[in-house]
């Protein structure tokens, strides 16, 4: 089958993937078999061709009497045969490296379908921390912040602490097109499953503070194949507004960016430090190293970034904060990374597209910082750590010792303290917001400690968005 694959400058890393795993057993046997793999090429080239390699001719014959003689073939049999055939092929432990077929996407697009929106879960509780231009949901009034208590499935209100996480999250995610959902404040929002955008970049906040230009930019996709000139355009448009030279402090928020392409991420960060900087490296398989560099002059001397971002900050995201940290120092400014750890993304995939519409995506090379870190399921750790917010401690009174460290931090998050010891901490808890001070981490203490320390973290959040500290 023909193919175009693409080159180094549009390889590309992805945050979020569905892979096919409808495997017959005949073909799982055999197909383990031939890790070796040229069979593609081999079943086009000719049905009965005599092969060399016994385990490919083993292979072959199976796969002959499947289409010619089984019984229940039909036909359609002989392509999902393939499918399924190179689908084992690449189904392994890298959740990257997968095949589509003509029937599936790669997902590779600005535009999506959907609730339009993304929440999060703890203690009962579903907080939205993100509503997506373009959707109903945002059209109708959803916000960061939010949180839903009930949703209404067949005419009948579901209350969402009440039922185990699997209804729940079914009942966030509804069964019609249409949802209705009750918030904590007592509102309730009807809305449609509708398109919605990313925009790649937008201007949350500019301003003038002591004289200093402070600006709050949001990027929430790096598969914007224009994002190094539109945020230029952007800054560049906040500067004229405000009748300035330079720009004093830029806060990136990268909250919920899954990534997207590596040139977009090189284009971005070419706009804040010297050309010729190395951006990131790719190491192989066979451990050669290509770096990918700046070509341009940068545009702004800024001298200090705030990166915000969460565990859903991947792949190119990651890319770009982690170029920002090593680069900060020969470029004279300064980087604070705000939130929580970031996914750990660290690998590059290529694609090839098949005439018929399929198309293999799979893994090339781990992803290497400017200065040699690999943050492949590590992670980028936050300067300001805010990861009490995200914080769940488990089924009520079955704390183990994990659940009991995360209280204790998020305790000392809420109450800014520095407390040791659990019981100790509680109690404090408990006397400050007029609790019952049985020094036990109870089900009314719990929620209203996750309650307080999303709010606070939300408070964080926004300083860094439109106080501009």
């Amino acid at each position: 089958m023909a193919h175009k694959r693409l080159t180094a400058s549009q390889q590309f890393e992805v945050d979020k993937i569905k892979r096919k795993s409808i495997i017959t057993t005949i073909i799982t046997s055999v197909t383990t078999l031939l890790i070796g793999g040229f069979i593609g090429a081999k079943i086009i080239h000719s049905k009965y061709e005599i092969y060399d390699n016994p385990e490919v001719q083993k292979f072959m014959d199976v796969y002959n009497i499947m289409v010619d003689e089984w019984l229940y073939g039909d036909e359609d049999y002989e392509d999902s045969l393939i499918d399924n055939a190179i689908d084992s092929l690449v189904n392994n432990d890298d959740p990257y490296t997968f095949y589509t077929t003509k029937d599936e996407s790669q997902n590779l697009t600005m535009t999506q379908k959907g609730l339009g929106f993304r929440y999060i879960y703890y203690g009962g509780n579903y907080y939205i921390n993100h509503v997506f231009d373009g959707s109903d949901a945002k059209e109708k009034g959803l916000k960061e912040g939010d949180v839903v208590v009930a949703s209404k499935i067949d005419n009948e209100w579901k209350v969402l602490n009440e039922l185990t996480y699997e209804q729940g999250r079914n009942a966030m995610l509804g069964k019609e097109n249409t949802l209705c959902y009750r918030l904590s404040n007592g509102n309730e929002i009807t809305f449609e499953r509708s398109d919605f955008y990313y925009n790649g970049a937008t201007i949350v906040n500019s301003e003038v503070i002591d004289g200093h230009l402070k600006v709050a930019l949001k990027i929430d996709t790096f598969l914007d194949i224009n994002l190094g000139s539109k945020v230029e355009n952007l800054l560049k448009s906040c500067l004229e507004t405000h009748n300035k030279s330079n720009i004093a402090q830029l806060t990136i928020d990268l909250r919920g960016n899954g990534g997207g392409y590596v040139d977009s991420a090189i284009d971005l960060a070419s706009l804040f430090v010297n050309k010729g900087s190395t951006i990131l490296k790719y190491r192989y398989k066979d451990g050669r190293e290509d770096e990918f560099k700046t070509n341009s002059n940068k545009v702004f001397s800024i001298p200090k970034f705030y990166i915000l971002q969460d565990s859903g900050s991947a792949s190119a995201s990651e890319t770009f904060t982690v170029a920002m940290q090593d680069l900060a120092k020969p470029n004279s400014f300064d980087v604070k990374v705000i939130g929580t750890t970031s996914f750990g993304k660290g690998l590059v995939q290529s694609v090839k597209y098949y005439e018929d519409g399929s198309a293999l995506r799979y893994t090339i090379a781990e992803t290497v910082s400017p200065l040699g870190r690999c943050i492949n399921k590590i992670g980028i750790a936050p300067d300001v750590d805010l990861r009490a917010y995200a914080y769940y401690f488990g089924e009520w009174g079955t704390m183990n010792e994990e659940a009991i460290s995360n209280a204790l931090f998020c305790l000392n998050f809420v109450l800014d303290g520095e407390y040791t010891s659990l019981n100790d901490a509680v109690l404090a808890f408990q006397n400050e917001y007029s609790l019952n001070t049985s020094g036990t981490l109870d089900v009314e203490t719990s929620k209203l400690l996750q309650k307080l320390s999303y709010d606070k973290y939300l408070s964080i959040i926004y300083s860094y968005n439109y106080e501009l500290i």
